[in-house]
């Protein structure tokens, strides 16, 4: 059964001198390779009764419009949904349309009451966990949830805001504290957060997580400064941003959906400064292109990915596929290695079958499987690697 994300091992090394030995315990992360062919069917489906039906719904077993980038903590899998909810599943996943186990954000798995106190949601677009934090993107009420301990109970009360100055508030602004409307991207690790700040045009990074309501945040991607907002500010660059839809960071590398401009930009350094530039792209061949094509190396509309550090997955989602590159990119426009959702690189039908997709939206990943969050079929899919 899957445990983690990334599967660890710990190495006992001791280091002798003239002036003795000392023993230390030192823990190295073992990426597990997913290994996927073009059109690959997955295995089962979150959200519906079998591989075949993409109906909206709201119970303990559907939901409407699963979205975004999803989060694995002991053996849950955490989705954020257009119930205005995240709820949780139990991994692994046996058979189709499972019961969830727990809900955030509603009372019961049959309410969708849209809110903004500290245990309300507003179309949740993304989930992340760190250390053992939840972090949830609350789209609509232009902000960030924090949950200091990952929960175990429906509707619990988040710790705190990123965004806001209390809960029970839904300000906008372009500022260092707050966060415009439509926050659809959350990524924690190594003690930092990151989040997508769509609608402004910019990626904020909060060198330490927030551990009080409106915290500021310590750099802007995408922007000069803390107070413009302007789309691909200065013209198309590896400095310019629009439209970022999601990002995904383990504290050395970002990687960020920049949708707008159909591309995903990667540092592989983590950004210490405002404005740093991108170190590649994919979806383009240059920092100063945007054109939209189905090719193996053009992106439509791009919003999910994530990577185990070796392979990249990115959810095309207008193009209704998922790209996968099977070692992590080194020059500008790479290609793809694999889809998922088409039968090839040109093709674009969507539909509701075990191998076809429409609109993916989000990843999580596991020792043994890829989970997609699939927005207009309300389910997330279930890949086995081979």
């Amino acid at each position: 059964a899957p445990t983690a994300q990334i599967a660890s091992t710990v190495f006992t090394v001791t280091a002798t001198n003239s002036g003795g030995s000392t023993t230390a315990d030192i823990t190295l992360s073992v990426a597990p390779f997913l290994a996927f062919t073009n059109a690959h069917a997955a295995s089962f489906a979150l959200g519906q009764p079998n591989l075949e039906l993409g109906n909206a719904g709201i119970s303990q077993s559907a939901d409407q419009g699963f979205y975004g980038n999803m989060a694995i903590h002991n053996n849950k899998l955490f989705v954020a949904t257009e119930n205005s909810r995240v709820v949780s599943h139990t991994l692994p996943v046996t058979q189709n349309g499972p019961n969830a186990v727990n809900v955030i954000g509603q009372p019961d798995f049959v309410t969708s009451t849209q809110g903004n106190a500290a245990n309300e949601l507003e179309y949740p677009a993304a989930t992340s966990i760190s250390d053992g934090k939840l972090f949830i993107s609350d789209w609509d009420n232009s902000r960030v949830l924090i949950f200091n301990t990952v929960p175990t109970t429906d509707q619990p009360s988040a710790n705190v805001v990123v965004g806001q100055d209390d809960f029970g508030e839904d300000n906008s602004s372009c500022d260092a504290t707050s966060l415009g409307n439509s926050i659809e991207g959350v990524s924690a690790a190594a003690g930092k957060l990151v989040i997508a700040d769509k609608l402004q045009n910019r990626v904020l990074i909060y060198n330490s997580i927030p551990t009080t309501n409106g915290a500021a945040a310590n750099i802007v991607l995408g922007q000069p400064d803390m107070t413009t907002c302007t789309p691909n500010n200065g013209g198309i660059s590896a400095t310019s941003l629009q439209g970022p839809s999601q990002v995904w960071t383990d504290g050395t590398k970002l990687l960020v959906s920049d949708s707008s401009n159909n591309r995903v930009l990667i540092w592989n350094t983590f950004p210490t400064s405002n404005a740093q530039p991108a170190d590649l792209v994919l979806g383009q061949p240059d920092f100063v292109t945007t054109s939209e094509d189905l090719t193996q190396n053009k992106l439509q509309d791009p919003i999910g990915l994530a990577t185990n550090g070796t392979q990249v997955f990115v959810s095309d989602y207008a193009a209704n596929r998922v790209m996968i590159w099977n070692t992590f990119p080194t020059t500008n426009g790479q290609n793809a290695d694999v889809v998922l959702g088409q039968p090839d690189f040109i093709s674009d039908d969507p539909g509701v079958l075990a191998d076809n997709l429409e609109s993916p939206a989000g990843f999580a990943f596991d020792e043994t499987h890829l989970y997609v969050s699939e927005f207009s079929n309300h389910r997330v899919l279930v890949f086995t690697s081979n």
